[in-house]
């Protein structure tokens, strides 16, 4: 049996990097962003804050149909 003091990060063959656990957690965040976007979910108009391309308030610029 070997002593605490002789560990050495080879040992660790089932643990993960830190550096591969960040870019892992990074990897995820960035694909849900990506996701979140493309689907709409993240719109928010610069103008009048409207969550929905729908509900425009009626003087938005942003609005499509005018009236």
């Amino acid at each position: 049996m070997r002593a605490s003091s002789d560990w050495r990060p080879e040992d660790r063959n089932s643990a993960m990097s830190p550096f591969l656990l960040v870019a892992a957690v990074l990897f995820v965040l960035m694909a849900k962003r990506l996701a979140d976007m493309y689907l709409g979910e993240e719109y928010v108009c610069p103008s009048c804050g409207a969550r929905n391309e729908a509900r425009h308030s009626s003087d938005c610029p942003w609005r499509r149909f005018p009236g």
